[in-house]
């Protein structure tokens, strides 16, 4: 067997390996194949290409490497086995070209050909995997196997005392120290960004196989929308929101025999429904406000939720205080930045129009959260949105606070969003459900009725 077909053989499964020859006969015979800026030649070191290819193994544990010896430097460095046993590296495959001569500096005999035996060397000091091979068939066989194994091995390959021509190369020393240095560090780069995106598709991956497999559970926080939905009251000074009406264009009949559709009419902030910032004057003038202009991964967070439904059951008017916002925390932990906070109050319970809104001749009575919890949530713990099962994101008293609908007034001048008229808050737990909250991509949109989903254990 010729070295320089064994090279040949090799060649496409080392294109992407760090490789680290000896000078002389092997560098010279692999730059004449291609060279390649993951290649090292180790000139003017004879007897320490494997205590490199050691190095570069133990500081890059996710680079296979390879190191192309020879038998005449194997011999001047019998510590270097032993060393690789004691560090035992999985990722590197030492491959010795044992000629049985020191072909590039005379032709003179190595110990090898008089009798040492390098495999049983290599077993004597702790390499685990170790065999000779004599011929192509068993070299390439040799080699695939022991580069697919997460172990490290050396194999000793018996090749003919037949070299190059010349032994010098083109290549300068510094050139090639430069070229693989950037190699190893742009590959780092590589092998991060493929992990990051392996990892996420692993982790979609997951995602799909728990929810088709009932480990996750798809929690509906939607309430119907239809003609019976509540619609919010104003004042009769203020132009009202419409309810919901629904005219049918077709139903399988003359004016469309095949398909059914219907003509929608109704307030964008009706039943469940997103506030985009543009939805208040102090939110009127931020960048990216409205609902066709907002970013799509802002839709989507981890949901905090508060439960505060046996006060809410006691005390209409409740309000949430940063008090009672930390007492949660105390329990569950600091709220997360880019959060969804979920007030739970069981209203969504409440059956028919006039028990939601609850109002008297002082206005509606509903639970939601004072100025101060609204600035903690906005700025302090910088959340996405706040979310309720009311009516509206504010108290239902709102209107005569300082100042008027504080939560409106905070949320959206902090760019933060609002969700209304939720359910089955009751279902997800106090942390560790994501919440989808995508509203309709409304040109200007200040907000819409929207199906909110969050995605929990089941």
């Amino acid at each position: 067997m010729k070295r320089l077909d064994a090279l040949n053989a090799i060649y496409p499964q080392i294109e992407r390996c760090v490789v680290v020859t000896i000078m002389g006969a092997v560098s010279a015979e692999l730059q004449s194949i291609g060279h390649k800026p993951n290649f090292f030649y180790l000139q003017h070191a004879m007897g320490l290409a494997s205590s490199m290819g050691l190095g570069i193994a133990l500081a890059r544990p996710e680079l296979k490497v390879v190191v192309l010896d020879g038998d005449g430097s194997v011999l001047m460095n019998l510590g270097g086995y032993t060393t690789l046993a004691r560090y035992h590296p999985r990722n590197l495959l030492h491959v010795v070209f044992d000629n049985e001569s020191l072909l590039s500096v005379g032709g003179f005999p190595t110990a090898t050909s008089t009798g040492s035996d390098l495999e049983k060397i290599a077993k004597g000091a702790g390499i685990p995997r170790a065999s000779t091979v004599h011929n192509l068939e068993d070299f390439t066989a040799a080699f695939d196997e022991a580069l697919n194994a997460d172990e490290l091995t050396s194999l000793i390959a018996k090749v003919e005392a037949v070299g190059p021509a010349a032994f010098v190369t083109d290549l300068p020393l510094l050139e090639n120290r430069f070229q693989f240095q950037r190699w190893l560090r742009d590959e780092a780069h590589t092998i991060a960004r493929n992990k990051k995106e392996s990892d996420v598709s692993n982790v979609l991956t997951q995602l799909a196989e728990e929810l088709a497999s009932g480990s996750l559970k798809v929690v509906d926080l939607t309430q119907p929308l239809g003609p019976d939905t509540p619609v919010i009251g104003l004042p009769p000074e203020f132009a009202p929101s419409p309810g919901v009406s629904i005219d049918e264009i077709s139903r399988y009949d003359d004016k469309g025999p095949a398909w059914y559709w219907n003509i929608l009419r109704f307030g964008e902030h009706t039943g469940t429904h997103f506030d985009a910032p543009v939805h208040w004057v102090t939110g009127k003038d931020l960048p990216d406000n409205a609902c066709d202009t907002i970013d799509p991964n802002r839709f989507v967070g981890p949901a905090c939720v508060i439960d505060c439904a046996l006060e809410s059951q006691g005390d209409p008017d409740f309000l949430l205080t940063p008090e009672r916002i930390e007492e949660w925390e105390s329990e569950h932990g600091s709220i997360p930045a880019g959060s969804w906070v979920l007030l739970r109050t069981d209203w969504s319970k409440r059956s028919g129009a006039d028990s939601f809104i609850n109002a008297d001749d002082n206005g509606p009575h509903s639970p939601g959260p004072n100025k101060e919890a609204a600035e903690l949530l906005a700025i302090d713990r910088d959340v996405l949105g706040f979310g309720v099962e009311t009516i509206g994101t504010d108290a239902g008293q709102a209107h005569s606070f300082d100042p008027p609908f504080p939560n409106h007034t905070i949320m959206h001048g902090a760019g933060k969003f609002g969700l209304a008229s939720l359910t089955n808050l009751d279902q997800l737990p106090a942390t560790g459900a994501i919440v989808i909250a995508a509203p309709l991509k409304i040109v200007n949109g200040s907000g819409s009725p929207l199906r909110v989903l969050a995605i929990t254990k089941a």
